[in-house]
């Protein structure tokens, strides 16, 4: 929680603090580089900034500002809000963030009484600070984070993506994984896939052909050891040896943060030994 301005009783102030309530302490924000001392300003928190903007000064004085400042408190630093095209000074007006630029409207000016006008003030930087072409003025809700820009697909990921307020919104259990490879590496079987946009890891499930005809074809049945439980990677090396005229099957599903998926191609038409819609059984992962 950021604290910063308002008036003691008789002078306004430019100074603040910062509170952490999981540890219970207080910071001081810096001054340098902070707007003038004022009270009836307001404060938003945008863009991993908090923009103060407008008040005025004591009561005794008839100074409203149009001015403010962009305070980071990672640095602890300030920097001023440009004046061109601002609205006119004033005092208890109103501001909210919109997810890209802040709003002001209405307020009272203390020589000329009340205003029914505003303005719209575009917190950033034209430069698109991570090469996901857009910028803060253009609608980007984090700058910092190439996967996060309007319009971007949702990921499991605690980040707003799309820029739309919301965290992991939208996000389904994934589907099944298709184009399951393996090649010969050394001594060992490597098992390869596509990885799907939806996935965050993948689970790999392994068992003997032989067990698997003699269960009827059932993978839930004929499930014998988990080759990975939440693996980052889309490939895998399996170093066991079938007995002599054996051979292993693998299947591998996609897991989120909303859930695991099937062992299962999502091909239409599957029926029998090729269905593998199974779930958790003897030596599958979690």
């Amino acid at each position: 929680m950021i604290v910063w301005g308002g008036t003691n009783g008789s002078i306004p102030l430019l100074s603040g603090g910062r509170y952490d309530p999981a540890g219970d302490t207080w910071a001081a924000t810096s001054t340098d580089g902070a707007p003038e001392a004022r009270t009836g300003h307001t404060a938003v928190w945008g863009a991993n900034r908090m923009i103060v903007w407008g008040g005025g000064g004591s009561s005794s004085s008839y100074l409203d500002f149009n001015s403010g400042g962009r305070y980071d408190p990672l640095s602890d630093s300030w920097l001023p809000t440009s004046v061109s095209g601002a609205p006119s000074a004033r005092s208890g007006h109103s501001c909210v963030w919109t997810g890209a630029d802040a709003i002001v409207w209405g307020g009272r000016m203390k020589s000329t009484g009340i205003r029914n006008n505003g303005g719209i003030y575009a917190l950033g930087q034209l430069t698109d600070g991570d090469g996901d072409s857009y910028s803060p003025c253009t609608g980007d809700c984090d700058d910092a984070s190439a996967v996060t820009y309007p319009g971007a697909p949702e990921l499991c990921d605690g980040l707003d993506n799309d820029c739309n307020l919301l965290v992991d919104d939208g996000i389904v259990a994934p589907g099944g994984v298709a184009g399951l490879a393996v090649a010969p590496v050394g001594d060992a079987s490597r098992l390869s896939w596509p990885g799907l946009v939806s996935a965050t890891a993948y689970d790999v499930v392994s068992g003997t052909l032989s067990v698997l005809g003699g269960t009827a074809g059932s993978f839930t049945s004929a499930t014998e050891r988990c080759l990975a439980n939440d693996l980052a990677s889309t490939a895998v090396d399996d170093g066991a040896t079938p007995s002599i005229a054996d051979g292993f099957w693998y299947l591998v599903r996609a897991v989120n943060c909303v859930g695991a998926g099937t062992y299962d191609d999502g091909g239409a038409g599957q029926t029998g030994a090729r269905d593998a819609e199974i779930g958790a059984a003897p030596g599958a992962c979690p």
